[in-house]
């Protein structure tokens, strides 16, 4: 069993059965997410999240993880406003799972392409910050936010891989957040 075939020999792929698992229907999802999770629970934008795997969902249902990616959020919107320091903020976000972290990152980092680029109103990753990250879409380089989503990218892989200075990368990361918007010192000058 592998989730990743390509990184199988092509004489052992040959000899494999490949079998695609799909998520199960949105609504047989949150049918079950409704019976498993506690009362109250948002168990659509879990679901919504979790890009509709039910057990990712309730995971995060049974965690923290809507408050934690609130605060990462309202960390992100302070520093495209220069209102937040970077080096703080990855301080915060060192505390997290960072693998999940830069995870999320991305998904916001996807959004904001799809914003950016789309006339319509696009799906999004996450459809709950639509308007947040609609406002940040209209003022960042597309080119920056493209850099930046292959550098998460290229971090989650690394996480993967080996160990790294998950601070450190934390660090890097958000000080290149804060370039996706133009500040004033180089809107006019460059």
């Amino acid at each position: 069993v592998s989730a990743q075939p390509s990184r199988l020999p092509p004489t052992i792929r040959s000899r494999c059965n490949r079998i695609e698992f799909t998520p199960p229907a949105r609504a047989a999802a949150l049918a079950w997410l409704g019976r498993s999770a506690a009362a109250g629970t948002d168990t659509a934008l879990l679901l919504d999240l979790a890009g509709g795997a039910p057990l990712a969902a309730l995971q995060a249902a049974q965690g923290d993880f809507l408050a934690q990616r609130a605060d990462l959020l309202r960390d992100l919107a302070g520093l495209s406003a220069r209102r937040a320091d970077p080096l703080g903020c990855a301080a915060r976000w060192a505390k997290f799972d960072v693998v999940a972290v830069l995870g999320w990152l991305q998904g916001w980092l996807m959004d904001l392409v799809r914003l950016r680029l789309s006339p319509q109103v696009p799906p999004l990753f996450n459809p709950d910050a639509r308007d947040q990250l609609q406002v940040l879409a209209e003022t960042v380089h597309l080119e920056r936010v493209f850099a930046l989503l292959d550098e998460v990218a290229q971090s989650r892989h690394l996480l993967a891989d080996s160990p790294l200075d998950e601070l450190l990368l934390l660090e890097n990361i958000l000080v290149r957040w804060t370039r996706l918007t133009p500040s004033e010192a180089t809107s006019h000058g460059g």
